[in-house]
């Protein structure tokens, strides 16, 4: 999933890169024993941000974070499947959005069904790095239904679907295609201008002075995500 990002310049490797994608002309399967420990590092993954927001948030409940994350991640996962999935990898409507079809449809392409939901878990963890300790739950739940279901998904079609119009984008009469190989563009600054956002309109954390932070769970934490992340 993470690989340097880059863009498509040639007409040929552009057909070539559509047509290897196109799941009716090359079925993509799901691998059961690699599905499992993808989702095993994605939850791995998850919990270093939490460890990272229990030893470095002042916030005197750590139940409260633990079960905030909790929520947050069924609640995205959730959303993802339930609409996001139909959004991202089932068809295509003008290189904009997808068919419309359910994950379970046969023509949806699992493989990039579990990607997404990858992307969309990763990017909403490191929102809620941000945002915790500055929103109640039920804003996180809003926030977190509006970007797993909706605009994450949408972005995901765009760079990822070998339909989407930033793979399509031709500049002076040729192919430039985009495609985000690597996630840096759509996790990673997705995530963090989300939870940007969130801090700019918030501001500070309400007990922001308290200083309990904890440079052994901060440690572990960061190899929990440096692990995570070679998924």
């Amino acid at each position: 999933m993470f690989k340097p990002t880059g863009y498509i310049d040639e007409p040929c490797e552009h057909e070539q890169f559509r047509q290897s994608g196109d799941p009716d002309a090359n079925p993509l399967t799901l691998n059961p024993a690699s599905s499992v420990i993808r989702v095993g590092l994605i939850i791995l993954l998850r919990a270093g941000f939490l460890i990272v927001q229990i030893g470095n948030i002042p916030v005197s409940d750590v139940n409260l974070i633990l079960l905030h994350n909790i929520i947050e991640i069924c609640w995205v996962s959730l959303c993802y499947i339930l609409i996001g999935s139909t959004i991202a990898f089932t068809g295509n409507f003008a290189g904009v959005i997808g068919g419309g079809y359910w994950i379970g449809h046969e023509k949806t392409d699992r493989e990039k069904a579990l990607i997404g939901w990858q992307s969309a878990v990763v990017a909403s963890g490191i929102s809620t790095c941000c945002l915790a300790g500055r929103m109640h739950t039920v804003g996180t739940l809003i926030i977190g239904a509006i970007f797993s279901g909706i605009a994450h998904p949408l972005i995901m079609h765009w760079a990822w679907s070998t339909d989407g119009w930033m793979l399509q984008n031709r500049l002076r009469e040729e192919g430039q295609g985009f495609y985000d190989s690597g996630g840096g563009a759509l996790v990673h600054s997705t995530g963090s201008l989300t939870g940007l956002i969130g801090c700019l309109v918030l501001g500070r954390r309400i007990h922001g002075s308290q200083l309990n932070a904890s440079p052994a769970s901060t440690l572990v934490s960061y190899f929990f995500i440096l692990v995570g992340l070679q998924v």
